[in-house]
């Protein structure tokens, strides 16, 4: 980023205001213990977005962050603090590869990209979801776990857990079942407990009609499908 589009992003950041709608909960916001993670966790939920629309929403929540909560000096010097702690944060994620931030026209739009999605779901590893389609194709994406019980026995626990936690239908011990793609997800998840050489997904249009009605019933159930 030129010196001079510096200084224009910085000032977007400085002419920002508390907003009185903060799009994080206080739920998501006490997880969080830097601007960085706060700006990955709005981004997550706001998808695409230009810096004008969701700093005055950072802005509220490392608000809420302990370690700039800036107690003893005034309310106009602390807010001030805050807006230079992202702008820098900013410039942190896009140097390392977390965001892209891209002008165009008067404004800054920021994308998260596939590390900074990784680094989300770290973040928030325990409330990990699957995306669903607008309308099931109804087909069904089966993760294949043979994972040796001997070496990897705690992992595979754990990961069965995981999957079992995600509403995965544990078709066999080895054979989980999901209504929608979630290659990302099972991928990060298996990585995430060095278990990645022994998993597979596949989409399936066609289960054993048994299978099926087992699965259908289920899914409905967790309303799903």
């Amino acid at each position: 980023m030129r010196i001079k589009d510096q200084i224009a992003f910085a000032a977007v950041i400085k002419n920002s205001t508390v907003s009185k709608k903060p799009t994080l909960n206080d739920k998501q916001i006490a997880v969080l213990k830097t601007a960085g993670e706060a700006i990955l966790a709005l981004a997550a939920v706001a998808g695409v977005v230009t810096i004008a629309a969701i700093a005055p929403n950072l802005l509220n929540a490392i608000g809420k962050i302990a370690k700039y909560s800036y107690h003893g000096i005034d309310r106009k010097e602390r807010f001030q603090k805050r807006q230079k702690v992202l702008v820098r944060s900013f410039y942190y994620l896009k140097r390392y590869g977390y965001v892209q931030l891209m002008k165009e026209g008067d404004e800054y739009v920021m994308t998260v990209t596939k590390k900074g999605q990784e680094k989300i779901w770290r973040m928030n590893f325990d409330y990990l979801e699957i995306p669903r389609d607008s309308r099931w194709r109804k087909h069904w994406w089966v993760v294949l776990a043979d994972i040796p019980s001997k070496e990897y026995r705690h992992h595979a626990d754990l990961f069965r857990e995981k999957l079992q936690t995600m509403n995965f239908y544990p078709l066999q011990r080895t054979v989980w079942v999901y209504p929608y793609n979630p290659i990302d997800q099972v991928e990060f998840i298996s990585v995430y407990y060095g278990i990645e050489q022994f998993v597979t997904v596949m989409e399936i249009s066609k289960l054993n009609p048994d299978d099926e009605e087992k699965l259908t019933k289920f899914f409905k159930a967790a309303e799903l499908i």
